[in-house]
């Protein structure tokens, strides 16, 4: 896992990561936690004591494979497509 200065482009931090993890897609939730997807499930990755922990399961809202990720920055919500039905969902974390 690698993280980068959006300004620059600079290296600001690279992680060993579990490679049998597929994550479908990701988005910064803050300088410190990435949010990736993997099927319908939302995990936090924290960079410092490098911890991965489940956030969410999305299959409740019909997601099944989670294939794009964004935060809204106006409302703080988590945007995901769903890659099967093409369909965007905004839940409220």
């Amino acid at each position: 896992l690698a993280l980068y200065d959006r300004t620059t482009g600079a290296d600001l931090h690279w992680v060993e990561f579990d490679v049998s993890y597929h994550a479908g897609a990701m988005a910064m939730e803050d300088q410190d936690h990435v949010l990736l997807a993997v099927g319908s499930r939302v995990d936090r990755y924290t960079i410092g004591p490098n911890a991965l922990e489940m956030v969410a399961d999305l299959s409740g809202y019909g997601v099944t494979d989670i294939q794009g990720m964004a935060i809204d920055p106006q409302t703080g919500h988590l945007l995901v497509v769903d890659g099967p039905t093409q369909s965007l969902i905004e839940v409220a974390f």
